[in-house]
């Protein structure tokens, strides 16, 4: 990993993220991109005669006094670049991601409705970016990476999703829990089966544990299990979808991400094979 794009708003939440990408940056090393998007001026309602320009200086200025914040001597040490950019949101975020060659990309959850909690920016970048996203919910109080939560379904592109975390567990001193969700009596033996192989592939990283979950539904075990196993980071392995399923962007990911209350991370298959070629 080599970079990271993180998207402001100018939001509450924003000092939050800016904290999350600036830790992020330090431990794993990498440069880091801030970007905001102003959307798109609708000339009907706006005034006719704005100075986008203008607009982009302000923002920028004002983006440059929110970095100032942010004084510890540690992050000094990150080379740090900002951006200012208007357009549609969604598209403009994935655009300069494939553009700067980000490796992830952090965002907020903050959707405008209280019935959701993610808003339908990050639906767009989480369902058509190649790269891999780290959501923030809105509230939520960083206090550093110590426990990754994986959600695992055996699957062989799984393990390079493990692999790809190492440097992650060795930057932060943190632990992984691989765990998998069963809903049967029949599945649960398969799955205790399959775990003790996955033990054994990797017995000599203490840092890596196992949970089976079970009992209720997927999303109801993994959000109990994160909150009693205190963990950090809740990641998900971006599934591949039918062709249906993308034209309707139906995603289960998104279904669970609603009601979580801790930073969710989609890995996409890009990031797999980057880090098999760094390997």
């Amino acid at each position: 990993m080599e970079k990271i794009l993180l998207a402001v708003d100018f939001s509450k939440h924003t000092p939050a993220l800016i904290s999350v990408a600036l830790d992020l940056s330090y431990f794993l090393g990498t440069r880091l991109h801030i970007l905001h998007v102003t959307g798109m001026p609708n000339h009907h309602i706006d005034l006719p005669n704005l100075d986008l320009e203008k607009v982009k200086d302000q923002k920028l200025e004002a983006l440059k006094m929110q970095m100032e914040e942010f004084t510890s001597a540690d992050f000094q040490k990150i080379k740090i670049t900002l951006e200012v950019k208007i357009g549609f949101p969604g598209t403009v975020i994935q655009d300069i991601a494939e553009r700067e060659e980000a490796d992830l990309i952090i965002m907020g959850m903050a959707s405008k409705t209280k019935e959701r909690i993610i808003g339908s920016i990050a639906i767009q970048v989480l369902n058509e970016s190649d790269i891999s996203v780290f959501l923030v919910p809105p509230g939520f109080q960083y206090q550093g990476i110590d426990h990754i939560l994986y959600c695992g379904n055996f699957d062989f592109r799984d393990l390079g999703a493990v692999n790809y975390f190492s440097r992650w567990l060795k930057a932060f001193d943190a632990t992984f829990t691989y765990t998998h969700f069963v809903d049967s009596k029949e599945k649960e033996s398969e799955a205790a089966f399959k775990m003790k192989l996955l033990k054994d592939t990797y017995k000599q990283r203490k840092r890596i544990k196992t949970q089976v979950l079970k009992g209720g539904t997927f999303r109801d075990a993994m959000m109990d299990f994160a909150k009693l196993s205190k963990a950090d980071l809740v990641v998900y392995l971006s599934k591949r979808k039918t062709l249906l399923q993308r034209f309707l962007g139906l995603d289960s990911v998104e279904d669970m991400i609603q009601k979580t209350v801790l930073p969710v991370m989609v890995i996409k298959d890009k990031s797999i094979e980057n880090r098999e070629e760094e390997a």
